[in-house]
């Protein structure tokens, strides 16, 4: 893939907004879409439907609008089909396919006459993107969901972050029911008083209790100072903490997604602080259930191309099978300057199987990967190719990460 500036962009575009069912069969195998106009557009999550279709949410800005969050359907060649928009300064960050068709959205809107100020926003769709209900959750401190999904009693948990005062923010946990409505003690706050930030970018819902992940500055219980990888548990019975426990080396370390398999073991994706320097690795965690200690690491694996001066970010991980995994982010150009998007597939001992970078010019960077009906990936995310212009990425690629 050779993105060389904005007008070979604009070009990709207008053809893939003219070019509908006529493109040819091998394009549900790979194919590389853009998304938004105007000013800064990003994508951060995405779904496949039954069909083959897929959803996209991100953000989507304008001169004069501003941004909002922004919800873009395509055929499963990756044409657009609609868009809609939705909120007042508002920004998209998870979604989720419900039983009706419909869609359940997160991330966060700005506060009307406080534009310091963010609640997380929640919205309700019918299947052709229609808002049926909009919940904005948080009231007057600064929240933002990342997270979303159905419970099991019907309802939505979403993970975020909150402000608590004093400039320190909280992992934040959100229980509502199917209307969107907060159930009792349905806002909860985790993370230790006056020691940094904490958030969480992932939930799961167990038996007895919910697992987060995420990270965590300033850990009382043995941190360095700086950021952690942290798992938060709390009880369902009364959502109070279990335990939060945390993972890090020498520098700054973030916990990005996190995933189950069918042996009750879990596995956290994120970025890891090389010791030595300032560049980052792609780190996976494997996690498995300790009685005494919660979740603890049962294997730390990393990877990075050790030989050149780039850093890799890992955002997402989607699970093949019980034995192959796969990745996406970015990592920065041995020049230091911009960034491509990473895909990385491996195998259930951590073995690197396939590392793949796309773009070349300007900055990429891959938010989401799912696995697609077909045996490829889809991976939704972000091409800068200015200061200040940005469009979503949508890239198809086969199973070997191949992109024709």
């Amino acid at each position: 893939m050779k993105i060389k500036n904005a007008y070979i962009i604009i070009a990709l575009i207008i053809l893939s907004s003219c070019i509908k069912e006529k493109i040819g069969e091998k394009q549900a195998e790979s194919f590389i879409k853009y998304y938004g106009g105007g000013y800064a557009n990003g994508g951060n999550d995405v779904k496949q439907l039954s069909d083959g279709s897929y959803v996209v949410i991100g953000y989507y800005t304008t001169k004069d609008s501003g941004t909002d969050m922004y919800l873009v359907k395509t055929n499963r060649y990756g044409n657009e089909i609609w868009h809609k928009f939705y909120g007042y300064k508002s920004v998209g960050y998870g979604i989720q396919v419900l039983k009706d068709g419909g869609f359940i959205l997160v991330g966060y809107t700005t506060l009307k006459n406080k534009t310091a100020n963010t609640n997380v926003f929640l919205v309700r769709t019918d299947a052709n993107g229609v808002a049926l209900w909009i919940d904005s959750i948080g009231g007057d401190s600064t929240a933002t969901g990342y997270y979303v999904q159905v419970t099991s009693s019907g309802g939505f948990m979403i993970a975020g972050s909150i402000d608590v005062g004093a400039g320190i923010t909280n992992a934040l946990l959100v229980l509502t029911d199917s209307g969107g409505k907060l159930i009792k003690n349905g806002l909860q706050t985790y993370g230790y008083p006056s020691t940094g930030n904490t958030d969480a970018k992932s939930v799961i819902e167990l038996s007895d209790e919910y697992l987060m992940v995420g990270s965590i500055q300033n850990d009382p219980n043995g941190g360095h100072g700086l950021s952690d990888i942290c798992t938060i548990t709390a009880y369902k019975k009364n959502l109070k903490i279990h335990l939060i426990n945390c993972f890090g080396g020498l520098g700054n370390d973030y916990g990005e997604d996190l995933k189950q398999l069918s042996d009750g073991t879990f596995l956290c994706s994120g970025i890891w602080t090389r010791g030595g320097d300032t560049g980052t690795v792609t780190c996976l965690i494997k996690l498995k259930p300790d009685p005494d200690k919660g979740y603890i690491s049962d294997t730390t694996i990393f990877y990075n191309n050790y030989n050149v001066p780039s850093s890799d970010f890992s955002n997402s991980i989607t699970i093949v099978s019980d034995s192959i995994y796969a990745l996406t982010g970015s990592r920065i150009r041995s020049d230091g300057k911009n960034q491509n998007i990473l895909f990385l597939k491996t195998d259930n001992n951590g073995t690197q199987k396939t590392f793949i970078t796309y773009g070349e010019t300007g900055n990429q960077t891959g938010q989401k990967i799912i696995s697609t009906m077909d045996g490829g990936f889809l991976i939704v995310g972000t091409n800068f190719y200015s200061n200040s212009s940005s469009l979503i990425t949508l890239l198809k690629i086969s199973g070997n990460g191949t992109l024709e």
